[in-house]
């Protein structure tokens, strides 16, 4: 489990790394030389350096994983789609830190259940999430989740067009620039890495109201406030299905019901 462990570690502190110097503009060379992108790299290898608690070789696995992020950047490789994998990685390294093995770390973010929940897998014949009707009740727990998520979406938007804040359409023109793999990660993927991560993970170690906001802050890219207040308020409910469902399935469900027909509408109404 170390050995994974590290590993998990250096991919996502790359990822960090990666995100970080694609906002500090490393790989736009203005004049030649970039020096804030230069010192910003020199400045993270010796923090990843002095990182040792995360293994002894991850300074070095990071940057590897890194320099191949630029060049799948450079060659055009659609760099989004390591932001899922990064998700799902954070929650099993950080629960592995503690010498937990991957089904205790499953466990703890609604992927296993207790045993007795009547909530999802638990193990053993007949208890999974097939048995006695436990999948139609998770399905079930996931459509009344879109349903209250159609429902905030709606108060949040008319409550703030009363308030004289109207741009959302902001949000629809970002989303009618997204190329095609991207709106179907946004019904696949995306979905489960978000709901395992703000929900199994961040809930339960920073509560719900601080990981509704840092799920919210996600959004800022839109440039909508209405979508910011949305994503809050819509990542509260989702933490209030998940602990109402006992596990990430009900919301995951929730999520991609809620997303695929946003995307829907968007590609195919507006």
């Amino acid at each position: 489990m170390q050995k994974y462990n590290s590993l998990l570690g250096s991919f996502i502190l790359s990822c960090a790394l990666f995100v970080f110097a694609q906002m500090f503009g490393v790989f736009e060379f203005a004049n030649g030389v970039n020096v804030a992108g230069i010192a910003f790299l020199l400045l993270a290898f010796f923090i990843l350096h002095a990182m040792r608690e995360f293994g002894e070789v991850c300074p070095l696995h990071t940057l590897l994983l890194f320099l191949i992020f630029i060049l799948l950047e450079f060659f055009g490789f659609p760099m989004e789609i390591l932001t899922p994998f990064a998700f799902l990685a954070a929650p099993f390294y950080y629960y592995g830190m503690d010498g937990k093995g991957w089904k205790e770390c499953a466990k703890k973010v609604g992927l296993v259940f207790e045993r007795g929940s009547g909530a999802g897998f638990e193990g053993g014949r007949g208890t999974g999430i097939f048995a006695n009707g436990k999948i139609t009740a998770i399905v079930m727990r996931g459509v009344i989740g879109a349903l209250g998520l159609f429902a905030i979406a709606f108060f949040v938007s008319l409550s703030l067009y009363l308030l004289g804040i109207s741009d959302q359409q902001n949000v629809y023109e970002k989303m009618l620039e997204f190329p095609p793999y991207l709106l179907l990660l946004a019904v696949t993927l995306s979905p489960l890495a978000e709901e395992i991560f703000f929900r199994g993970f961040l809930r339960r170690e920073i509560g719900a109201v601080f990981s509704s906001a840092i799920f919210a802050s996600l959004h800022f890219f839109y440039g909508s406030i209405a979508e910011i207040a949305a994503a809050f308020f819509l990542g509260w409910w989702l933490c209030v299905v998940y602990e109402r469902s006992r596990g990430v399935y009900a919301p995951v469900i929730a999520h991609i019901i809620f997303n695929l027909a946003t995307v829907i509408y968007v590609v195919y109404f507006l």
